[in-house]
């Protein structure tokens, strides 16, 4: 099957599948790349992107920081050369760390790397930069390229270790060395903090000696009454060409007072800002894969006892058809163990086909995803019982029936309330349903995010074992979002899903899918789920 532009590729689903494998929550769909901490949103970028990697990559360290970073840590922060430093050695710390808990996480940064290096964002150090930008260059390309293993940043090591040997004094060099090293041994948010505070108090210790010989020199050329050569003082290896220890003194005041614009910029700021440039602003059509709620209601139980009979009888009905489906014909060959009655003469005449053999029964091998509509408008109803209730009825009914039958995996969601939480998941694909009861009897409630609940189940059923995958969308009325409705259907569908819709007295199913039924009847509903399973796994 040629997966391209399914539901298997669609980038809300790789993002939800990220989003679960690193425990994060992802939003997608929007005209900005942010975080906030805890929820990492991601803009709508075009599946033709030709850097899809780098907003996986992206997503990667977002996901590091929200697991792994400490933000109170940033209201300890007093210089715009702290927080730059901050930023450096603890995007090191979490990248680090997220590649031990995820490996795969190491392409995808590694590739992010070699974009950014390729689109600017990473600016070649030289010693014509700001002092601080030549140390926080340094401190950047060194960590990145030889702690976090981004090798391509190489040749940007190479130039900022040039610059940096132009530029800073010796002893600085020396000791910001030796503090870069401990990036390995910092454990969480406070210990990168604390390193930031010791880089600065090594600034602070090497001004301060500076100073002292100043002074110092100052007094050995009153005493002696002789100039020295230059600009007053013997240059040594690692000093100020020009200016001596005063200028040396100067040259850390400056890095320290260091301005936002004087320091290097966050290339993953830069990053975000590309793919917010190469989203298709205002297109609804991409839908965030929900975070389902785990609402329970009451009276599980007495539903169960509602429908426990007609469950039974569904469930022995459903197993007959589905035996004598996978009954095959026997076929005769020259080898086995069982001879046919029928054609055992043969052998007078020579002929050895004569045994028999039956072919191996086949299971359904089909999850089945029930979407039911839960809004607001199916608590109207005149009969005895809402729509809601006997949509709840008839989808524990017959979820209690496909699960006793081997090879048939079924699933429950509810779909309602607002955009934000826009479906109850009552039942998962593998979940036993007598311990979900309670999640049948959430009240139905708010608009129709029918859209929303396909890319739930697409997203679900994507990542099931079974072969055949059907859902079986039952609704009173039209979805909130037509388009994206028929968007999600389409990527569904091209990756092989079945669909069938159940318009309830509303013939808005006919628009959306080309295998639909309309009952004007509500009572009609667990006849005609019974019906459509029969007759779908019948034909197996």
């Amino acid at each position: 099957m040629n997966r391209r532009n399914t539901i298997y590729t669609a980038l809300p689903v790789v993002a939800a599948t990220y989003a679960e494998n690193y425990g994060v929550r992802v939003v997608m769909g929007h005209d900005e790349a942010s975080t906030d901490g805890k929820t990492i949103v991601i803009p709508n970028v075009p599946e033709s992107y030709p850097h899809l990697d780098c907003l996986w990559g992206y997503l990667s360290h977002e996901a590091a920081h929200c697991l792994l970073t400490d933000f109170l840590t940033l209201e300890h922060i007093k210089s715009p050369l702290e927080h730059r430093l901050f930023n450096i050695f603890e995007d090191t710390r979490i990248e680090r760390a997220f590649i031990e808990l995820y490996p795969g996480a190491a392409y995808t940064l590694h590739e992010t790397a070699r974009y950014m290096l390729s689109a600017g964002h990473y600016e070649e150090i030289t010693e014509d930069h700001h002092p601080a930008s030549v140390l926080d260059g340094y401190c950047l390309y060194w960590l990145q390229c030889y702690l976090v293993g981004q090798t391509v940043l190489e040749p940007m090591v190479m130039s900022a270790d040039k610059a940096a040997k132009a530029v800073l004094p010796v002893g600085v060099r020396t000791r910001l060395a030796a503090l870069l090293r401990k990036v390995t041994e910092l454990k969480d948010s406070w210990d990168t903090l604390a390193l930031v505070h010791s880089v600065i108090k090594m600034l602070k210790d090497e001004q301060e000696k500076s100073q002292g010989q100043s002074q110092g020199d100052d007094g050995d050329q009153q005493s002696q009454g002789q100039p020295r050569d230059g600009d007053g003082v013997q240059q040594s290896q690692g000093q100020p060409q020009s200016g001596g220890y005063s200028s040396q003194q100067k040259l850390l005041q400056t890095i320290m007072d260091a301005q936002a614009d004087d320091l290097t910029h966050d290339v993953y700021q830069s990053l975000a800002h590309d793919l917010e440039s190469s989203a298709i602003h205002g297109d609804n059509s991409v839908k965030t894969i929900p975070v389902p709620k785990q609402q329970k209601g009451s009276g599980g139980a007495d539903l169960l006892s509602d429908v426990r009979t007609v469950s039974s009888q569904l469930s022995q009905q459903l197993y007959g058809l589905v035996q004598a489906s996978q009954q095959r014909k026997s076929r005769i060959g020259r080898t086995g163990k069982r001879i046919s009655a029928k054609r055992a003469t043969r052998i007078l005449t020579g002929d050895t086909r004569v045994f028999e053999k039956r072919a191996a029964k086949r299971e359904p091998n089909t999850a089945v995803h029930l979407l039911i509509d839960m809004s607001s408008s199916m608590n109207q109803g005149h009969g005895p019982k809402s729509p809601a209730q006997i949509a709840r009825e008839s989808s524990l009914a017959l979820a209690l029936a496909l699960e006793n039958i081997k090879g048939v995996n079924p699933a429950v969601t509810f779909f309602s309330s607002t955009a934000k939480q826009p479906v109850q998941q009552v039942v998962r694909h593998g979940e036993r349903v007598l311990q979900k009861l309670d999640h049948f009897m959430v009240p139905a409630t708010g608009s129709t995010p029918m859209a929303e609940a396909i890319w739930f189940a697409g997203y679900e059923l994507s990542r099931v074992k079974e072969e055949r995958k059907l859902v079986i969308v039952v609704t009173d009325g039209d979805p909130n979002n037509a388009f994206a409705t028929r968007n999600v259907i389409e990527r569904c569908v091209n990756g092989g899903f079945e669909f069938i819709g159940v318009g309830v007295k509303s013939n808005a199913v006919k628009k959306f899918f080309n295998n639909n039924i309309v009952i004007n009847d509500v009572q009609e509903l667990r006849t005609t789920l019974f019906s459509l399973m029969a007759s779908n796994l019948s034909i197996m």
